[in-house]
């Protein structure tokens, strides 16, 4: 069985940081395998698990590390003749792929967002793990149940350095420049696009918890913060995404 990959709608729901899809085929009473898939591209690693029997994982990684190459040089903004590198710099008239035209609004990245659709090969929905934001060992905070969703997690617990014994984090507040300092150390956000997870918990990091909920509760987003707090973390879930779990925990 060859899966298509000509569609860049196919390409935007498998990118976006390591990379969960289930496909569910045949019928509800026969169990089939997880195949499971990874590999390098763009400087970071992608992950896929497809749950079939039908699947030639040999032929269909060739396919996939083939399409994320012509991506790739269509994407690229590391590589000086992409085309994205060649419209950035303006110089004259550049002709566009009918890719590029479709996604100029969009930012997207492989490298630890997730996306998963359907259900795994045990017929739940597929799980992800919130790391702790524990910036010395590297440990489960909690497990989320993921279905027709992205999930993205941004924190300063793995990009930071120290300075005359300050930790700083890698994210800048724009209104001042400087590092941020605050004490939300990770913010999850699950939306059924993982480019708006990706960027909203990206804002919120820089926003701190207060705004970040207050956001949260007036549009409705499934949000998870989790607090520093006198040496100990401390959870803060939006309404949403408490009612997002409530749902699909009932529903396995």
């Amino acid at each position: 069985m060859k899966i298509p990959l000509t569609s860049i709608v196919w390409f935007r729901n498998l990118a976006l940081i390591a990379i969960s899809i289930s496909l569910i085929s045949g019928c509800e009473d026969r169990r089939d395998s997880a195949v499971e898939i990874s590999g390098e591209t763009m400087g970071t690693t992608y992950h896929i698990k497809i749950v079939s029997d039908e699947i030639d994982s040999g032929t269909l990684k060739i396919d996939i590390d083939e399409r994320l190459v012509q991506l790739n040089q269509v994407f690229s903004t590391y590589i000086p003749d992409s085309e994205l590198s060649l419209l950035n710099r303006g110089e004259g008239d550049i002709q566009v792929s009918r890719q590029l035209m479709k996604v100029l609004s969009l930012s997207s990245e492989i490298g630890g967002e997730v996306r998963a659709s359907g259900r795994n090969d045990r017929h739940v929905p597929w799980v992800s793990g919130i790391e702790a934001p524990d910036m010395q060992v590297r440990r489960l905070q909690r497990s989320v149940p993921i279905r027709n969703m992205g999930m993205a997690t941004s924190g300063d617990y793995r990009n930071f350095f120290e300075h005359e014994g300050q930790v700083y984090s890698h994210t800048l507040n724009p209104k001042t420049g400087w590092p941020v300092r605050h004490n939300l150390a990770s913010v999850t956000v699950l939306h059924p696009r993982a480019g708006y997870a990706d960027g909203l918990a990206t804002a919120f990091s820089v926003m701190g918890e207060a705004a970040t909920m207050e956001l949260a509760e007036a549009n409705k987003l499934l949000v998870l913060a989790i607090i520093r707090d006198e040496g100990a973390y401390r959870e803060v879930m939006s309404t949403e995404l408490n009612r997002y779990l409530a749902g699909i925990n009932g529903k396995k």
